[in-house]
């Protein structure tokens, strides 16, 4: 996996993370997406940020998990969005 579509990943769960309680129950699958609707949007985000968002989706043609900390995040695409979850530890 390139670094740049590692460090993409990562930074979605950042931007989760960020401003979210993150008080969820042990063992509670939490799930969250980058909608195309928003994240491909050019009048929202620079032109590198939405190349870099179809980039990371068209890599996600299957599942792939990542471990960040002690919990592993699980990417992939539905329908045009790419979801990530996670249960919590």
């Amino acid at each position: 996996m390139k670094k740049e579509i590692k460090d993409y990943l990562v930074g979605m769960v950042n931007e989760f993370s960020d401003g979210n309680d993150n008080e969820y129950k042990k063992g509670k699958k939490v799930s969250f997406k980058f909608e195309e609707i928003e994240k491909g949007d050019y009048d929202l985000y620079d032109e590198e940020d939405v190349n870099m968002f179809y980039e990371v989706r068209n890599y996600l043609k299957e599942e792939v998990k990542i471990k960040i900390g002690d919990i592993e995040y699980i990417f992939k695409v539905n329908k045009k969005d790419i979801v990530c979850s996670f249960i919590e530890n």
